[in-house]
C-alpha cells in the first residue's frame, strides 16, 4: 500500500470515525433535547394547571361567600317566624308583606345582591325587594326536601350575567317554610374569570344545567355545553370531579372541578404555553454535535458548559413557575409540597400574605399542622381511592396562627403523587377560610342568643333545661324554672319608645344575670319575660332564695335616658320533679305561677300549685277570645242607676262592660280588664264601650237620662287618643259633650298626674264632665288634686260599706265629702247597700248615690223602663 493510498485510508478512516461521530452526536442530541424539552413541558403544565386551580379555588371561595350571605337572610328569625305565621294562617299576605319588606330591604342592601324573593312553604311568591326579578323559569330547582343551598346556572337576563342561590328557610324544629332567592350580579364572577383569561387566554365556567360562561379578556357570552368549544370533553370530566389536561388542534385545555357539578377550563396555544423552550435547547444541541467533533479533552470541555447551561435552564424554568405561582396570590391562599418523610420542600410566597412569615420561618408546629392530615397517605398507612396513582386526597382543615397571633384556619386540598407505585410526595393549596368560620360561628350564635342581651335565647334554654332534666333523673335531684316577668315595663316602653325599652331591658339582664351563681342560667324568654333554671337545690327554700335575690337586684333605680326608672318584677316557680316532668310543663307552671304574682299585688314570688294549671287554661282562653267577643258581640253593657240625694231622683247612670263567655258564662270586668290592658286590646275595648254608652244614652234622649258616666283606663289616657276617640263619638252620635261624664281612677292620677293632666284638659275644653273613681284608696296629694279639671269624686265603695258598722270607715267618708265640697266638687258615693248607709252619706252632705240598696246593674231594656219610672229600688216595695 502505498503512502498516497495509506493516507487516503486514513482519510477515510478518520472521515468514518467522524461519521460515526457525528452520528452518535446527533442520537446523544436528539435524546437530550427529547429529555429536556419533555421536562420543560411537564413543568409548565403543573405550573399552569396550579394556576387555574388557584382560579378554581377564588371561584368556590366566591360561591362560599355568596352561600353565607344567603344563609344570614334566611336565619332572620323574626321574619322567618312571621312567614311561619304566614303558613299557618295566623297572619294575611299584606301582614307579612308589610312586616317583611323593609327588614328584607335593610338585609340586601350589605349583601351585594340585587334581589331578594321570598316563597312560601307552597313555593308561591309571597314577597321580593330590590332591582332584580327574574320570572321563577330562571329559578334554581326547590322543594321541600332541600337543607342546602342550591345554585342555578349563571343565565343572562337584561344584559347582564347573574347568579342565582337558594336557601331553605327553616323553623327551629328544622320543619321547611319556604325559601329564598338571592339574585346576585355575576361582575365580581367575571372578573375572577377575567384573571384567568389573561394574556389572550379564554376561560370557560360550566354550571350543573350545562350552561357555560366563556370569558377572555374582551367580553364574556353564555353558551350551551358542547357548542362547538373544544373544551367541552375537559369540562365535562371537571364537573365530574376530577381535573382533565387535553391536547387539541394545538391548544393545550386544563380544567379543574370548583364544587359539585362546577368545572372551570383554560385554553392555551402551544406556542404560547411553550414559547422560548427549543430556542433554550438550540445551544445544548449545538454542544453535543460539536463534541463529536473534538477530541476527548474538547469533550469534557463541552460537557462542562452544557451542565452549567442546564442549570441556567432549570432556573429559567422554576422562575417561570413561580411567575405563575404569584398570580395565585389573590385567592387567599398558597402551594406548597411536603416529601414523602413529611418534610416541607416548597411553599409559595402566598404564605407571608396569609401567615406573616416565609417558607423558611414557619414554626415547626405550623408545619406540622399543614401536612399532619396526610401523614397516612405519606406514610403508607392509607391508600387513597386509586391507590398507586396519582389521587386527590379528602379535604382537611388546619388550625394555626399568624405571625401576630391571630387564629387562622385553613382548608387544605392535596394530591399524592407516585412514581413507580411508591410515594413521591403531596402537593397542594391552603386556603384561608377564617372569614368564612367567623361568619358561620356567628350565624350560630344568632341562633342560640338574643342579640339584644346576649343572654340564651329560648332555642338554647329548651337544649340546657332537658339535659338537665336528664342529670337529675340520673343522679335522683331536684331544679327549679323561675319565670320572671317584668312590672310596668310595658309603659316605660310606650311612653319612652323601643329604644330605651331595649336599653333597660340591656341593664335588667345585667343586674339578673349578676345576681344567679355558677349553678343557675338565665335566658330571655321573650319581650320583658326571663327564664331562670337554677339546678342543685334542695327545696322550694332554695328557689325563693334565688327568687329573693332577683327581686333584690332590682330594687335600686335604674337610669336611662337621662331618667330614673324603676322596674319590679313577678316571679312564678315551679319545681322538678315535684310539679312536671318535662320542660314545657315546667316552663308552663312557672308561667302560671307568674300570673298570680301578678294578680297579688306584683312584684313578689309565688310557688306553682295544682290549682294554677286551670286558672292558667282560663286566662288563656280569656286572653285569646278577647278580641274576637269584642268584634262578635258577646259583650253587653249595663247601666248603674245614680240619684240625687236626699230626694232620690234620677241624676243618670255609669256605663259597665259585662262579658258572656260561650264557655265561661259571664265574666267579670275585674278579670278581663287587666287582661285587656296587657295584651293591648284595652283601646279597642274602650272604644267599643264608649260609643254603646253614648248611643244609648242618645236614644234616651236628655230630658230623660241626663248624664252617662264611662270608665276610662289609664293606658287609654297615656298611650291612646283618648280625645280624638270622644270627639269622633260626640260628632258620629250628636250627644252634647255636658252629658258624657268620663271616669278616671285617682291611682292613675296619683301615678301619672304630670303627663295625664295636659290630656284631662283636652277632654274639659270639649265640654266632656270628669270625675275621680274610687277616691280614697290612692292616697292624694290635695295639691294634685286642685290642679285636675275634674267635677266630681266618686267616693270608693269600701268606705260607704263600712260607715254603718266602723267608726274610722264613717270618719273617712264624712271627710271626703267635706273635702270635696271644699274643693268645689259634687261628691257620689259608690257601694250604698243598706238605708243606714244612705242616711249617713246624707247627713254628711253627700249630694248623689249609687248601689244595690238603690239599683243593681240592668240591661238596656230596664235602664229605659226605670227612665220611664225613675222610682229606686228601696221605694218599689
Amino acid at each position: 500500500m502505498t503512502t498516497q493510498e495509506t493516507r487516503r485510508l486514513q482519510a477515510r478512516i478518520l472521515l468514518l470515525a467522524l461519521a460515526v461521530l457525528v452520528l452518535l452526536g446527533l442520537i446523544a442530541a436528539s435524546l437530550t433535547a427529547h429529555a429536556y424539552y419533555q421536562q420543560a413541558r411537564d413543568r409548565a403544565d403543573l405550573a399552569q394547571q396550579a394556576a387555574l386551580q388557584h382560579h378554581g379555588q377564588a371561584v368556590a371561595q366566591y360561591f362560599d361567600r355568596l352561600e353565607d350571605i344567603a344563609w344570614q337572610v334566611a336565619s332572620r328569625s323574626r321574619i322567618r317566624d312571621e312567614l311561619a305565621a304566614y303558613n299557618r294562617g295566623a297572619t294575611d299576605l299584606e301582614d307579612l308583606q308589610d312586616f317583611s319588606h323593609d327588614k328584607l330591604e335593610d338585609a340586601l342592601r350589605p349583601s351585594g345582591a340585587a334581589g331578594i324573593i321570598r316563597l312560601d312553604a307552597e313555593g308561591r311568591q309571597v314577597l321580593a325587594v330590590g332591582d332584580a326579578n327574574p320570572d321563577p323559569i330562571y329559578w334554581p330547582d326547590i322543594d321541600p326536601a332541600m337543607r342546602e343551598t342550591r345554585m342555578r346556572d349563571h343565565l343572562a337576563w337584561e344584559g347582564r350575567a347573574w347568579i342565582m342561590i337558594a336557601v331553605p328557610i327553616l323553623s327551629r324544629e328544622d320543619e321547611w317554610l319556604g325559601a329564598d332567592i338571592l339574585v346576585f350580579p355575576a361582575e365580581a364572577l367575571v372578573g375572577v374569570l377575567e384573571s384567568a383569561a389573561e394574556g389572550g387566554k379564554a376561560a370557560w365556567l360550566e354550571g350543573p344545567q350545562g350552561v357555560v360562561l366563556r370569558v377572555d379578556d374582551i367580553t364574556w357570552s353564555l353558551m350551551p355545553t358542547g357548542a362547538g368549544n373544544l373544551v367541552a370533553p375537559a369540562l365535562q370530566q371537571a364537573r365530574g370531579g376530577s381535573q382533565a389536561l387535553q391536547r387539541t388542534d394545538g391548544e393545550v385545555v386544563f380544567a379543574v372541578p370548583v364544587r359539585p357539578g362546577w368545572g372551570l377550563s383554560m385554553a392555551v396555544p402551544e406556542e404560547e404555553l411553550y414559547a422560548g423552550m427549543m430556542a433554550h435547547l438550540a445551544l445544548p444541541v449545538g454542544l453535543v454535535l460539536g463534541m463529536a467533533l473534538l477530541s476527548g479533552l474538547g469533550l469534557i470541555g463541552v460537557i462542562r458548559p452544557l451542565s452549567r447551561q442546564v442549570v441556567a435552564q432549570s432556573e429559567a424554568l422554576e422562575r417561570a413557575s413561580e411567575e405563575q405561582e404569584d398570580l395565585l396570590e389573590y385567592a387567599s391562599g398558597f402551594v406548597y409540597r411536603f416529601d414523602r418523610s413529611g418534610r416541607a420542600r416548597y411553599i409559595s410566597p402566598g404564605v407571608e400574605r396569609v401567615l406573616g412569615r416565609s417558607m423558611d420561618r414557619l414554626p415547626e408546629t405550623t408545619l406540622r399542622a399543614l401536612v399532619e392530615p396526610f401523614l397516612p397517605y405519606l406514610e403508607g398507612t392509607a391508600v387513597p381511592i386509586d391507590g398507586g396513582t396519582d389521587s386527590e386526597l379528602p379535604p382537611a382543615r388546619a388550625e394555626v396562627t399568624d405571625k401576630a397571633g391571630n387564629p387562622v384556619v385553613l382548608e387544605l386540598n392535596a394530591r399524592v403523587r407516585y412514581n413507580s407505585g411508591h410515594v413521591v410526595d403531596i402537593f397542594g393549596v391552603a386556603r384561608d377560610v377564617t372569614s368564612r368560620e367567623e361568619a358561620r360561628r356567628r350565624v350560630s350564635h344568632l341562633a342560640n342568643y338574643d342579640p339584644l342581651t346576649d343572654l340564651p335565647n329560648r332555642t338554647q334554654l329548651d337544649e340546657r333545661l332537658a339535659r338537665a332534666i336528664e342529670r337529675c333523673r340520673l343522679h335522683d335531684e331536684r331544679l327549679a324554672v323561675l319565670f320572671v316577668d317584668l312590672d310596668g315595663f310595658k309603659y316605660v316602653n310606650d311612653s319612652l319608645g323601643h329604644h330605651r325599652g331595649d336599653e333597660l331591658l340591656e341593664a335588667v339582664a345585667r343586674r339578673l344575670l349578676g345576681a344567679i351563681d355558677r349553678h343557675s342560667t338565665i335566658a330571655r324568654h321573650g319581650g320583658d319575660e326571663f327564664v331562670v333554671l337554677t339546678e342543685h337545690i334542695a327545696g322550694t327554700d332554695d328557689a325563693e332564695r334565688v327568687a329573693d335575690n332577683l327581686l333584690r337586684a332590682l330594687e335600686a333605680p335604674f337610669h336611662v335616658a337621662g331618667q330614673e326608672l324603676f322596674i319590679g318584677a313577678s316571679i312564678g316557680i315551679s319545681l322538678f320533679p315535684d310539679d312536671a316532668a318535662s320542660s314545657d310543663m315546667l316552663i308552663r307552671n312557672a308561667d302560671s305561677a307568674m300570673y298570680r304574682a301578678k294578680a297579688r299585688g306584683r312584684n313578689n314570688v309565688q310557688l306553682y300549685t295544682a290549682d294554677l294549671t286551670d286558672a292558667s287554661q282560663r286566662r288563656l282562653a280569656i286572653e285569646a277570645g278577647l278580641r274576637r267577643a269584642i268584634e262578635g258581640n258577646e259583650l253587653e253593657v249595663v247601666y248603674q242607676p245614680q240619684w240625687y240625694l236626699p230626694g232620690e231622683g234620677l241624676s243618670g247612670a255609669e256605663a259597665l262592660v259585662r262579658w258572656r263567655h260561650p264557655d265561661f258564662g259571664m265574666i267579670s270586668p275585674a278579670e278581663f280588664i287587666p287582661v285587656a290592658e296587657e295584651n293591648g286590646t284595652i283601646g279597642l275595648l274602650g272604644r267599643w264601650v264608649l260609643r254603646e254608652a253614648v248611643r244609648r244614652t242618645c236614644e234616651w234622649g236628655p230630658q230623660r237620662l241626663g248624664r252617662i258616666g264611662v270608665n276610662v283606663s289609664g293606658h287609654q289616657v297615656l298611650f291612646g287618643d283618648i280625645a280624638g276617640d270622644v270627639r269622633a263619638v260626640l260628632e258620629e252620635t250628636g250627644l252634647e259633650p255636658w252629658r258624657l261624664e268620663l271616669e278616671i281612677t285617682e291611682g292613675f292620677v296619683m301615678d301619672h298626674a304630670e303627663r295625664g293632666i295636659a290630656v284631662l284638659e283636652e277632654l274639659r275644653a270639649m265640654g266632656v264632665q270628669l270625675a275621680i273613681d274610687d277616691f280614697g284608696t290612692g292616697y292624694s296629694s290635695l295639691s294634685y288634686l286642685k290642679r285636675l279639671p275634674v267635677q266630681r269624686l266618686k267616693v270608693d265603695a269600701s268606705f260607704v260599706q263600712g260607715a254603718d258598722t266602723d267608726a274610722a270607715d264613717a270618719a273617712l267618708t264624712a271627710s271626703i265629702i267635706a273635702m270635696g265640697h271644699k274643693l268645689g266638687l259634687t261628691v257620689i258615693a259608690e257601694g250604698v247597700e243598706t238605708a243606714t248607709q244612705r242616711d249617713m252619706i246624707i247627713l254628711d252632705g253627700c249630694d248623689e248615690a249609687q248601689g244595690y240598696y238603690l239599683a243593681r246593674p240592668m240591661s238596656t231594656e230596664q235602664m229605659g223602663a226605670l227612665i220611664e219610672d225613675p222610682v229606686p229600688a228601696c221605694r218599689r216595695d
